[in-house]
């Protein structure tokens, strides 16, 4: 659909909102790494938390649901465990909220001040895909897996140009049953046409 503005628009969000989610992963694993080294350090290993209670913890400040992560960062470390809980849950509401709601209202306020060159780009991608598209697309389903084991050998052996050649008749071969089915639809239809239309306009110069 490269006409259509509104998927232009969710692809190019789609590729801003997976780079920021990967961004946001890389940023969880890094401070669930941090708490577990907390945990590792601290000797009163009965009382700190487990790491998968660390990571429901964490996911719960991530979206906003609930704090006992921060209430229990003490449990880690005095001035680290409470430090890093709140750096994280800044730098989660951050990029989740601000940053991932900016950056998709500018690439879709982008989009949309440059609707018609976008869809004209998208125009010239797909011309230029179907004009540069591999050769083994000439050929129709189980034709194509055949081409695939003689062209691609042939392709190291024999030069561009006779590969084109080569290319070119088996191209023709294959289609030319196809070819001549449409041509000898196209006559007969035109010319079952021909002798009704000839026939209105003598009717009507007549009248």
């Amino acid at each position: 659909m490269p006409d259509n503005i509104v998927f232009i628009s969710l692809h190019a969000m789609m590729k801003d909102f997976t780079l920021l989610t990967f961004l946001a992963l890389w940023c969880f694993t890094g401070f669930l790494l941090a708490m577990q080294w907390l945990i590792d350090a601290n000797d009163n290993s009965s009382v700190t938390p487990s790491w998968a209670t660390t990571g429901k913890w964490m996911l719960w400040i991530w979206f906003g649901l609930d704090g006992t992560g921060v209430d229990q960062s003490v449990d880690f470390h005095l001035i680290l465990g409470p430090a890093l809980m709140i750096a994280f849950a800044f730098l989660g509401n951050t990029l989740f909220l601000t940053i991932l709601v900016a950056m998709l209202t500018n690439t879709f306020s982008k989009i949309i001040a440059d609707e018609a060159a976008e869809i004209q780009f998208r125009r010239t991608v797909l011309t230029f895909e179907g004009v540069k598209s591999d050769a083994i697309f000439a050929y129709p389903p189980a034709c194509n897996v055949l081409a695939l084991l003689v062209l691609l050998p042939l392709k190291m052996v024999v030069s561009p140009r006779r590969f084109h050649d080569v290319h070119v008749a088996l191209v023709r071969t294959v289609n030319a049953p196809t070819l001549l089915l449409i041509a000898l639809y196209e006559r007969r239809f035109f010319t079952a046409r021909r002798p009704a239309q000839a026939w209105l306009v003598n009717w009507r110069l007549a009248g």
